[in-house]
């Protein structure tokens, strides 16, 4: 049984449309035709993508504020961290925003899939965000209710 990411125990679910979901990484980039490289960096391959530095948790997530606010996202995300003992979850928007700092600290690495987008954060000082509207998430929205984690 996989761990639920110790900072969602308390929040409002329905809110954020929180669900505990399995996601299986290298399924869903096989998919969008991204490689993973050693230490589970993604490929992208040069296509649209930009690249933001940091040095500690705290740039990291003003970056991240960065690239959501820039970016006008919308739909639903699946949330995979590097643990893999930790359960994937799928959330809304205002999830990320609400809680970046949480998100990307939650374990060393993390990536974000949305709707035609990926976030990648890397340990050692890079968020990457790749934009490709012609792929959308594969895996379907749920449309129950999503349960307590």
């Amino acid at each position: 049984m996989k761990l639920i990411p110790k900072f969602t125990k308390n929040l409002d679910t329905l809110k954020y449309a929180i669900e505990i979901i399995g996601f299986d990484i290298e399924k869903e980039c096989a998919s969008r035709d991204i490689s993973i490289k050693s230490r589970g960096r993604l490929d992208f391959r040069g296509n649209s993508l930009k690249k933001k530095k940091f040095s500690d948790n705290k740039e990291a997530c003003q970056r991240f504020s960065e690239i959501l606010r820039e970016n006008n996202l919308g739909g639903t995300v699946s949330i995979v961290w590097s643990d893999a003992r930790l359960a994937e979850i799928r959330a809304n928007i205002p999830f990320l925003h609400d809680f970046g700092m949480e998100i990307l600290t939650e374990d060393w690495d993390v990536w974000i899939f949305g709707n035609g987008w990926i976030i990648e954060k890397y340990h050692e000082g890079e968020l990457v965000f790749f934009l490709h509207p012609q792929l959308p998430l594969t895996h379907p929205d749920s449309s129950s209710n999503p349960p307590s984690p």
